[in-house]
Formats: C-alpha cells, sequence, structure tokens
C-alpha cells in the first residue's frame, strides 16, 4: 500500500470564457461526475471607494 501522497498534475489547460471585460473569483467543483467553473464578471474589478 502505497502511504504516499500523490504530486498533483496538470493534464490539460483550456480557455472557457473570454467575453467579460473583468472576470474574477472563480470557483471549481465537481459534481454529478461534471466540473462546474463560477466566476464573477463585471466591468471592472469594483468600485475603489476612498482609494
Amino acid at each position: 500500500m502505497n502511504t504516499h501522497p500523490t504530486t498533483p498534475q496538470i493534464l490539460s489547460v483550456e480557455k472557457i470564457w473570454d467575453r467579460g471585460p473583468h472576470n474574477a473569483f472563480t470557483d471549481l467543483i465537481r459534481f454529478a461526475d461534471r466540473w462546474w467553473c463560477t466566476f464573477r464578471e463585471a466591468q471592472d474589478h469594483g468600485p475603489s471607494i476612498g482609494t
């Protein structure tokens, strides 16, 4: 029995979206045997109140 954890490996990279002016705050989850990616799309990062 192998007690050492395996090192994660990147198998592929694929662009899934690029139409928003600013996309951020991503999350990735595996559910119902499929991968789901969520993110926030906006005109910019957010308001710069007080900066």
